[in-house]
């Protein structure tokens, strides 16, 4: 169990960061319903859409697929921690991957980001090792940040899917192309990312991420919103942000009401 002095210090942290997991869909798609597949597209130069390929491969249940697509994202960006981070995350995911070596780029990449435990944690609790799981919690109390760049990597995925998707109007091309890709890669990333939150009990009973969530399933206009929500998150890297940005455009309470 956490530590409650532990949990105090970083438990909004982790909170905040998850502002956004439920309110970036206008409408879920279902499972197991994405038109096109991984191992039919050719291979790309753009490493956001090898990311994408690689989360809809994970969602597939293809980890080995996942898993090729998203070291080749990697390989064109070596330097983009957000990369490094969901490949530790799909490694986490993908049985007989060793994340160990994926997380040691990510702490170098991103040492100030306490995101870069999660996996530690996770090992070390799965062997009850009690001394080991203090130290980690420790390591991250003392984070300057914990950054999942979930906004960086839905924007950037995305954009990067819609890009390649049929061209509205077209024939087979969805009604929403692009609110289509901004909710497929919302899903599928929340697949990926919200597991690495066990260790830690988190618990995501937020009022505010159900405001947002709301506002954004009541536009009419869904690609003009779902192409207004990317540039705001172009603009705010940090998920509470936007959340609070989509509030006070709608004019909606910013705090629970009593």
């Amino acid at each position: 169990m956490i530590h409650e002095s532990t949990t105090r210090s970083i438990g909004p942290i982790l909170l905040a960061t998850l502002l956004l997991v439920t309110a970036c869909a206008s409408q879920q798609p279902k499972r197991g319903t994405a038109t096109s597949d991984t191992s039919t597209q050719a291979v790309s130069g753009n490493p956001d859409e090898m990311a994408g390929n690689a989360l809809q491969a994970l969602s597939a249940g293809n980890g080995q697929q996942a898993l090729a697509a998203i070291a080749r994202a990697n390989v064109l960006a070596p330097k983009r921690a957000d990369l490094a981070w969901l490949h530790a995350r799909i490694c986490m995911l993908s049985p007989g991957c060793e994340p160990e070596p994926v997380e040691t780029r990510l702490r170098k990449l991103a040492p100030e980001n306490g995101v870069v435990w999660l996996g530690p944690l996770a090992r070390a609790q799965s062997r009850s090792d009690k001394r080991v799981e203090e130290q980690i919690l420790e390591a991250m109390s003392h984070a300057q940040r914990f950054d999942l760049y979930w906004t960086d990597l839905v924007w950037r995925i995305a954009t990067a899917r819609n890009a390649r998707a049929p061209a509205a109007g077209s024939p087979g091309a969805p009604p929403h192309p692009l609110t289509k890709a901004l909710d497929e890669t919302t899903e599928a990333l929340s697949d990926a990312v919200v597991p690495a939150f066990k260790p830690l009990n988190t618990s995501c009973e937020l009022d505010r991420t159900q405001a947002a969530g709301a506002v954004v399933r009541s536009q009419v206009e869904r690609d003009k919103f779902s192409a207004q929500m990317i540039e705001l998150m172009k603009k705010l890297p940090r998920e509470q942000d936007v959340s609070l940005a989509i509030l006070r455009w709608a004019g909606e309470p910013l705090l629970p009401q009593k």
